[in-house]
């Protein structure tokens, strides 16, 4: 996925030595091998597609709502898609590497978003920072569930 990055910016034209910089750091700093961790450590199952789809929601919900992320929960909302997609044909056909490549992928985008947003944050760049909250929005309206996030001491749902 960095490889992925890295292509994308240097079609943007923006693959400067600084940039170079940037991009080897990430590869350096295994994102989804840390977030994987993480979660075993907070008795999620990190290949599931479940827990990758509330990782990236709760991203998102958490920069929208400017929340500190590493106070959010989402257990119950791991429960309630993991009901959902055992009954999704497609879901259950994937393979586990699928299923895994599919999961990375989320992680990798929650994590990127989550990094950026705190760099933003703790960099006083208001302007970025309300740029990623607009932009969460948008990402959750997209993904269906705008406003059906249920936030209780943060432990979040879908409501």
């Amino acid at each position: 996925m960095v490889d992925e990055l890295q292509q994308q910016i240097r079609r943007s034209g923006q693959l400067n030595p600084e940039m170079q910089q940037w991009v080897r750091q990430l590869r350096a700093a295994d994102l989804i091998g840390q977030v994987r961790q993480a979660l075993r450590g907070d008795d999620y199952q990190p290949d599931s597609i479940a827990t990758a789809m509330a990782f990236w929601i709760t991203v998102n919900y958490g920069i929208n709502q400017q929340l500190d992320l590493t106070r959010l929960s989402s257990h119950e909302m791991v429960r309630q898609f993991t009901e959902v997609l055992g009954q999704d044909s497609s879901i259950r056909s994937m393979s586990d590497a699928e299923r895994q490549r599919t999961a990375a992928q989320l992680y990798w985008r929650g994590t990127l978003l989550m990094g950026l947003y705190l760099q933003a944050v703790n960099e006083g760049n208001r302007e970025a920072v309300q740029q990623f909250v607009q932009s969460s929005e948008q990402a959750l309206r997209s993904m269906g569930v705008g406003g059906n996030v249920v936030n209780r001491g943060n432990r979040l749902r879908l409501g």
